[in-house]
Protein backbone atom coordinates (compact mmCIF):
# COMPACT_ATOMS: atom_id res chain seq x y z
CA UNK A 1 0.00 0.00 0.00
CA UNK A 2 0.85 3.43 -0.76
CA UNK A 3 1.78 6.26 1.76
CA UNK A 4 -0.55 9.16 1.99
CA UNK A 5 2.46 11.68 1.55
CA UNK A 6 3.60 9.55 -1.44
CA UNK A 7 0.38 10.35 -3.34
CA UNK A 8 0.23 12.75 -5.82
CA UNK A 9 -1.56 15.36 -5.40
CA UNK A 10 -3.71 16.11 -8.67
CA UNK A 11 -3.65 19.87 -9.54
CA UNK A 12 -8.00 22.23 -9.35
CA UNK A 13 -9.17 21.97 -13.10
CA UNK A 14 -9.22 25.59 -12.85
CA UNK A 15 -5.25 26.04 -12.17
CA UNK A 16 -4.26 23.82 -15.16
CA UNK A 17 -2.75 24.97 -18.57
CA UNK A 18 -4.67 23.30 -20.79
CA UNK A 19 -7.99 24.51 -19.29
CA UNK A 20 -6.85 28.28 -18.90
CA UNK A 21 -5.80 28.45 -21.75
CA UNK A 22 -8.87 26.85 -23.21
CA UNK A 23 -11.01 29.07 -21.55
CA UNK A 24 -9.12 32.42 -22.48
CA UNK A 25 -9.73 30.90 -26.63
CA UNK A 26 -13.55 30.65 -25.07
CA UNK A 27 -13.62 34.31 -23.89
CA UNK A 28 -11.93 35.15 -27.05
CA UNK A 29 -14.31 33.56 -29.24
CA UNK A 30 -16.88 35.60 -27.17
CA UNK A 31 -15.94 38.56 -27.56
CA UNK A 32 -15.41 38.13 -31.19
CA UNK A 33 -19.23 36.66 -31.53
CA UNK A 34 -20.00 39.94 -30.09
CA UNK A 35 -17.58 42.70 -32.05
CA UNK A 36 -18.90 41.51 -35.27
CA UNK A 37 -22.46 40.96 -34.38
CA UNK A 38 -23.54 44.22 -36.42
CA UNK A 39 -21.31 43.72 -39.75
CA UNK A 40 -23.40 42.11 -42.56
CA UNK A 41 -23.78 38.88 -43.35
CA UNK A 42 -22.91 37.63 -39.89
CA UNK A 43 -26.24 36.01 -39.80
CA UNK A 44 -28.29 33.88 -41.86
CA UNK A 45 -26.67 32.09 -45.08
CA UNK A 46 -25.90 35.59 -46.98
CA UNK A 47 -22.16 35.75 -47.16
CA UNK A 48 -20.92 39.35 -46.34
CA UNK A 49 -18.44 41.26 -44.41
CA UNK A 50 -19.00 39.62 -40.95
CA UNK A 51 -18.79 35.98 -42.06
CA UNK A 52 -14.94 35.04 -41.80
CA UNK A 53 -14.83 36.89 -38.67
CA UNK A 54 -17.60 35.25 -37.64
CA UNK A 55 -16.78 32.03 -38.90
CA UNK A 56 -12.89 32.77 -36.69
CA UNK A 57 -14.70 33.21 -33.93
CA UNK A 58 -16.62 30.62 -33.83
CA UNK A 59 -13.65 27.66 -34.29
CA UNK A 60 -11.62 29.92 -31.87
CA UNK A 61 -14.56 29.04 -29.44
CA UNK A 62 -15.17 25.41 -30.24
CA UNK A 63 -11.21 24.74 -30.02
CA UNK A 64 -11.18 26.77 -26.36
CA UNK A 65 -14.08 24.20 -25.65
CA UNK A 66 -12.02 21.04 -26.59
CA UNK A 67 -8.78 21.99 -24.87
CA UNK A 68 -10.68 22.82 -21.58
CA UNK A 69 -12.34 19.87 -21.86
CA UNK A 70 -9.37 17.89 -22.28
CA UNK A 71 -7.46 19.74 -19.81
CA UNK A 72 -10.61 19.20 -17.24
CA UNK A 73 -10.27 15.08 -18.22
CA UNK A 74 -7.01 14.47 -17.83
CA UNK A 75 -4.39 15.86 -15.48
CA UNK A 76 -2.09 18.64 -16.96
CA UNK A 77 0.43 20.97 -15.56
CA UNK A 78 -0.57 23.82 -13.36
CA UNK A 79 -0.42 26.87 -14.90
CA UNK A 80 2.50 29.13 -14.49
CA UNK A 81 2.59 32.40 -13.07
CA UNK A 82 1.42 35.16 -15.16
CA UNK A 83 3.87 37.84 -15.84
CA UNK A 84 2.82 41.41 -16.91
CA UNK A 85 5.85 42.07 -19.07
CA UNK A 86 5.35 40.54 -22.18
CA UNK A 87 1.54 41.55 -22.66
CA UNK A 88 1.87 45.37 -21.89
CA UNK A 89 5.06 45.26 -24.27
CA UNK A 90 3.35 43.59 -26.80
CA UNK A 91 0.84 46.00 -26.46
CA UNK A 92 2.79 48.80 -26.41
CA UNK A 93 4.29 47.93 -29.52
CA UNK A 94 1.39 47.57 -31.16
CA UNK A 95 0.08 51.51 -29.92
CA UNK A 96 3.36 52.69 -31.09
CA UNK A 97 3.14 51.05 -34.82
CA UNK A 98 -0.52 53.10 -34.40
CA UNK A 99 0.85 56.45 -33.13
CA UNK A 100 4.09 56.26 -35.31
CA UNK A 101 2.56 55.07 -38.98
CA UNK A 102 0.57 57.95 -40.38
CA UNK A 103 2.72 60.78 -38.91
CA UNK A 104 6.75 59.15 -39.44
CA UNK A 105 5.59 56.35 -42.20
CA UNK A 106 6.12 52.37 -42.44
CA UNK A 107 9.99 53.10 -42.31
CA UNK A 108 10.09 54.50 -38.88
CA UNK A 109 6.37 52.82 -37.56
CA UNK A 110 7.52 49.27 -37.92
CA UNK A 111 11.12 48.89 -36.42
CA UNK A 112 9.63 51.01 -33.43
CA UNK A 113 7.04 48.69 -32.76
CA UNK A 114 9.61 45.42 -33.55
CA UNK A 115 12.16 47.26 -31.03
CA UNK A 116 9.23 47.50 -28.09
CA UNK A 117 7.90 44.32 -28.75
CA UNK A 118 11.13 42.74 -28.44
CA UNK A 119 11.09 43.97 -24.86
CA UNK A 120 8.40 41.68 -23.76
CA UNK A 121 10.82 38.67 -23.55
CA UNK A 122 14.46 38.65 -21.14
CA UNK A 123 15.88 36.15 -23.54
CA UNK A 124 15.53 38.30 -26.68
CA UNK A 125 19.06 39.40 -27.93
CA UNK A 126 19.70 43.10 -29.50
CA UNK A 127 21.56 42.37 -32.46
CA UNK A 128 18.82 39.76 -33.42
CA UNK A 129 15.65 42.27 -32.65
CA UNK A 130 17.41 45.26 -34.75
CA UNK A 131 18.51 42.19 -38.13
CA UNK A 132 14.73 41.16 -37.64
CA UNK A 133 13.82 45.13 -37.70
CA UNK A 134 15.53 45.75 -40.53
CA UNK A 135 14.22 42.97 -42.71
CA UNK A 136 11.10 42.55 -41.91
CA UNK A 137 10.57 46.83 -42.68
CA UNK A 138 12.07 46.02 -45.97
CA UNK A 139 9.62 43.07 -46.49
CA UNK A 140 6.71 45.13 -45.41
CA UNK A 141 7.23 47.94 -47.66
CA UNK A 142 7.80 46.13 -50.43
CA UNK A 143 4.42 44.01 -49.97
CA UNK A 144 2.03 47.10 -49.20
CA UNK A 145 3.51 49.83 -51.06
CA UNK A 146 4.88 48.08 -54.08
CA UNK A 147 2.90 44.43 -54.57
CA UNK A 148 0.03 45.54 -53.46
CA UNK A 149 -0.09 49.59 -54.10
CA UNK A 150 -1.50 50.13 -50.21
CA UNK A 151 -1.57 53.77 -50.01
CA UNK A 152 0.91 53.51 -47.02
CA UNK A 153 3.36 56.71 -46.30
CA UNK A 154 6.57 55.24 -45.92
CA UNK A 155 8.53 58.44 -45.08
CA UNK A 156 6.81 61.53 -45.20
CA UNK A 157 9.10 63.45 -43.68
CA UNK A 158 11.75 62.80 -46.55
CA UNK A 159 8.94 62.42 -49.36
CA UNK A 160 8.26 59.14 -49.87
Amino acid sequence: MSEPGNAKRRTPPLRRTNVVAGLALVALGAVAFWLTADLAGSRGPLLGPGSLPRAAAGIILGLGVVIAAIGWLYEDDPAARWRLRGPLFLLGSVLVFALLVRTLGLAVATPAAILVGGLASPETRPLEIVIFAVALTAFCIGLFRYALGLPIPIAPWAGL
